[in-house]
């Protein structure tokens, strides 16, 4: 996921992101926050719409220092691929449920975790398998 702290994006498979042509190599990504402040009825907000991602050097050109534009959202929707891929895929439903970017908006604004979520899911799907 997303490190806002250390500002850093991991991904564990190579990825596509829609906004660019090329195929990225797996690995850790360092990222800035691009955000857009707004002023609403005199409260500061921010929003956060894209972020800056540095890439990896190419064969071709290792001095070359390449950054990438990317919209919060697409990166989001890689790196929840990239962790949906990476599970044991033993309920479809549910790995396809936590990839979903609303399905976490939901679960956030009710004050759920994904790990909760989980654990409230197994104890159903255990007591139904013992029958």
């Amino acid at each position: 996921m997303i490190d806002f702290e250390n500002k850093t994006a991991t991904l564990r498979k190579s990825f596509k992101l829609k906004s660019f042509d090329e195929a990225l190599p797996a690995g850790q990504y360092d990222i800035e926050i691009d955000d857009y402040s707004s002023d609403i009825s005199g409260n500061q907000e921010k929003y956060v719409y894209s972020v800056i991602l540095h890439l990896h050097p190419c064969v071709s050109n290792p001095g070359l220092k390449r950054t990438l534009q990317v919209p919060l959202v697409d990166l989001e929707a890689v790196l929840l691929k990239d962790k949906m891929a990476s599970r044991n895929r033993e309920d479809p439903f549910l790995e396809e449920m936590m990839a979903d970017p609303l399905i976490h908006l939901m679960m956030q604004a009710d004050g759920y975790s994904e790990a909760e979520v989980r654990n409230l899911h197994s104890p159903c799907e255990s007591s139904i398998n013992k029958f």
